[in-house]
């Protein structure tokens, strides 16, 4: 079983502080295996594009295995990088078990 959690935008964390990513649109990917999911971690990377709307990857990025529980958006934020269970969509029959995509604005 597969969990993903995926999100497009053009910011990124930098020194503990929510800034635009230099490097631009980007889509984050952060998923788990099954031994990830009971040890509550997960790998995140990053495709990045020419623009919101455009999905032609130009270049991509891949981070070291993290703890669910990473903070994010600043230390007074409460926000964590996996979302909280139930903000995930299960997906039956399916390769993946989980996704979560934040509300447009």
């Amino acid at each position: 079983m597969v969990w993903i959690s995926s999100d497009m935008h053009d910011t990124t964390t930098i020194d503990g502080k929510h800034a635009k990513d230099p490097k631009g649109w980007h889509g984050t990917f952060a998923y788990k295996a099954d031994d990830q999911e009971e040890r509550e971690f997960h790998v995140a990377s990053h495709g990045y594009t020419s623009g919101k709307e455009d999905f032609t990857l130009k270049e991509a990025t891949h981070t070291p295995e993290k703890q669910d529980r990473t903070p994010r958006g600043g230390r007074r934020s409460g926000k964590v990088v996996w979302p909280a269970e139930n903000l995930l969509e299960e997906y039956v029959d399916s390769p993946i078990a989980y996704s979560h995509l934040p509300q447009q604005n």
